[in-house]
């Protein structure tokens, strides 16, 4: 199955059980406040939300965890380089978890990641994913789902500006078919809406090959998206997580 695009269109599906249907990551606030109201305030609010965090902070955790499992794969059983591996991993899971200002987005993230983790363990479970999984079980790791997407995509051999593209499709998708839910647009908005944003995702996914940002560069600027987050809990009824 190595390179093989159909295990990527499963992990990309919106029916993959990753949980992400019970998170909106400020949207519901959004939508309750009117800051979103229609497909094209919704369009806008993703835009910025990819700009501001996809862009510099979950889309280089794919892009760093994709190089790291290809950097050191052919050595997870020299002790050396898997100390170096791991800590690596480590840094990088702190900086996409502590990235997230609200505490809703925070436990989110880590949840979604979590799930992703076990799921892709019983799909292929010869990945070398045990060592993050078990990273996270001793409390070196918070749960990343951009780490588990990068490590599992170097492993079936996917193409990493691709893998990078279908993470970021899978987290815009996400979000869409909330707001379905959520009945601010109808489903055919929501194609229209997804479909009108994957130019920004291949934007994104090809800036990022060509030049990566430095480790130590990754940065959430989408501010305005985490006080929604933050603001969910007070809300006077949920149908979201976050």
């Amino acid at each position: 199955m190595k390179g093989c695009i159909l295990p990527l269109l499963q992990l990309a599906d919106s029916g993959f059980p990753t949980g992400a249907f019970s998170h909106s990551f400020g949207l519901e606030t959004a939508l309750a406040e009117k800051t979103v109201s229609d497909v094209y305030s919704l369009q806008r609010w993703l835009e910025d939300l990819l700009r501001g965090s996809f862009a510099t902070m979950e889309a280089p955790g794919v892009y760093f965890s994709y190089y790291l499992v290809t950097e050191y794969m052919e050595r997870f059983s020299d002790l050396p380089a898997r100390t170096e591996f791991e800590q690596s991993i480590a840094l990088l899971d702190y900086r996409l978890t502590l990235s997230k200002l609200a505490r809703e987005s925070r436990e989110g993230s880590t949840k979604i990641g979590r799930q992703y983790l076990r799921m892709t363990l019983e799909l292929y479970p010869h990945s070398h994913l045990q060592l993050y999984d078990a990273m996270i079980r001793k409390g070196i790791c918070y749960g990343n789902g951009a780490i588990v997407h990068g490590f599992v995509c170097a492993y079936l051999g996917i193409d990493q500006k691709l893998a990078i593209a279908t993470y970021l499709y899978s987290a815009v998708n996400a979000l869409v078919q909330n707001a379905v839910r959520a009945t601010v647009i109808g489903q055919t908005e929501g194609q229209k809406t997804l479909a009108s944003l994957f130019p920004a995702l291949e934007d994104i996914a090809l800036d990022l090959v060509k030049q990566p940002p430095a480790f130590f560069h990754l940065a959430n600027a989408a501010i305005f998206h985490e006080i929604q987050g933050m603001r969910h809990e007070t809300l006077y009824s949920r149908l979201f997580m976050s």
